[in-house]
């Protein structure tokens, strides 16, 4: 929420010099604006065989302001140490649009989903982020995984 006070000054035409030069306070209240939010803000994949294709798992960006959310990107980054790890952005599953890079703007309570696999290399543990920009704040979800 977002609160302005202001001082108006307004002339008037009583020549009453008790009311001449009055001021009146304005408190002017925002509610809502620009936010997103994330869905899970975590994603374990658990244990993938060397090789192998982890199933896609959807991350889903919703408006949650009162006005339009427009996606700029994502990207993935993060520890992906010694190349045990890959993570891969996919076209997402189910029924929520996919997210289209600069292109996909989302009235309030609109959702779109970015699809993310897991592809290890190497075996081990790994981790990544996912990182979501627009013109609200980024949005970051923590991918896990691990190979045998």
């Amino acid at each position: 929420m977002i609160t302005n006070t202001a001082t108006v000054t307004a002339p008037n035409t009583v020549t009453d010099p008790n009311l001449l030069n009055n001021t009146a306070s304005v408190t002017v209240t925002v509610s809502g604006g620009i936010a997103a939010s994330i869905a899970p803000t975590q994603v374990n994949f658990g244990t993938v065989i060397l090789g192998a294709l982890s199933t896609v798992n959807n991350v889903i960006v919703t408006n949650s302001g009162t006005v339009p959310l427009g996606i700029a990107d994502w990207t993935l980054g993060g520890t992906v140490a010694g190349g045990r790890a890959a993570y891969a952005l996919v076209a997402p599953t189910g029924v929520v649009p996919a997210c289209v890079a600069y292109a996909t703007v989302l009235a309030p309570t609109g959702k779109c989903a970015i699809g993310v696999q897991f592809a290890p290399l190497t075996s081990g543990t790994a981790g990544a982020t996912l990182t979501v920009n627009s013109n609200a704040p980024a949005q970051v979800v923590t991918l896990t995984g691990r190979a045998n």
